[in-house]
């Protein structure tokens, strides 16, 4: 069965192998993305085909939108997308961080239309591709045409469960030889990213050296602290049982 990570996979390399000449991926996992379509263009008969791959991405910066440092991140994002678009050497460029860019600045809107026009022009075994990479989908009308959208989406049981047994990590053999416990673990981690899953069970090797049983109640806090700093729901922890129910089992037996 393919896990959601699967499928997401087999989207990119069709975008890659078709070349689509713009491929957004909404994202907050950047790193994950890279590392899914690093590993993609490890593939000989890919990886023969791009001249080669580039990278730009905007600063972070509490005051990246003011001044002197807006303006130079524009005229760089310009150059590049300028160099890239006259370049006829089948090459891959990622942008990340772009979205202000692309919504506010109509000479970026440009390019990157003349880009696509110019693109289908090329035979297109010889076309450039350009994947941005953003945490939001929100551009203008104008662009929306332009672009081939995917998301790259949570990790699912299956996903997780992969993770769990990979070279990576080390887990004790009461939880990887309890299908329970072990399923246990898996739901203390799903609905997070899979940066944060990883980071969370490197985090836990580096300091225990095992993954143990105990550990899932780290897991299940760790998430329940960044669905509280998102803002947007508040965890409340819960010790009611059944058995906090008056006569509750006068009711079962009925």
């Amino acid at each position: 069965m393919k896990s959601n990570i699967d499928r997401f996979r087999e989207e990119l390399e069709a975008c890659i192998r078709q070349r689509t000449s713009i491929v957004f991926i909404e994202t907050f996992d950047h790193s994950s993305v890279a590392d899914e379509f690093y590993t993609l263009l490890e593939d000989k008969d890919l990886q023969e085909n791009f001249a080669y791959i580039a990278e730009w991405s905007a600063g972070f910066c509490k005051n990246r939108f003011s001044g002197n440092l807006r303006q130079a991140e524009i005229i760089s994002l310009k150059d590049e997308l300028q160099k890239f678009i006259k370049d006829t050497q089948s090459e891959i460029l990622v942008l990340k961080n772009v979205l202000f860019f692309l919504q506010e600045d109509p000479v970026i809107q440009s390019l990157l239309q003349t880009f696509v026009f110019k693109n289908q022009e090329i035979p297109q075994d010889k076309r450039n591709i350009l994947i941005i990479l953003e945490a939001t989908y929100n551009l203008p009308v104008e662009l929306n045409r332009l672009f081939c959208r995917l998301t790259f989406p949570f990790p699912d049981q299956e996903d997780i469960r992969r993770e769990l047994r990979s070279n990576k990590y080390k887990l004790a053999k009461r939880l990887l030889g309890n299908s329970i416990k072990f399923q246990e673990c898996v739901n203390a981690l799903i609905r997070m990213q899979m940066y944060e899953v990883k980071t969370l069970l490197t985090r836990t090797m580096e300091q225990k050296g095992l993954i143990k049983s105990r550990d899932i109640h780290e897991f299940s806090n760790y998430k329940k602290q960044i669905v509280r700093n998102s803002g947007v729901l508040e965890v409340v922890d819960s010790h009611i049982s059944k058995d906090d129910i008056g006569d509750w089992r006068i009711y079962w037996n009925i």
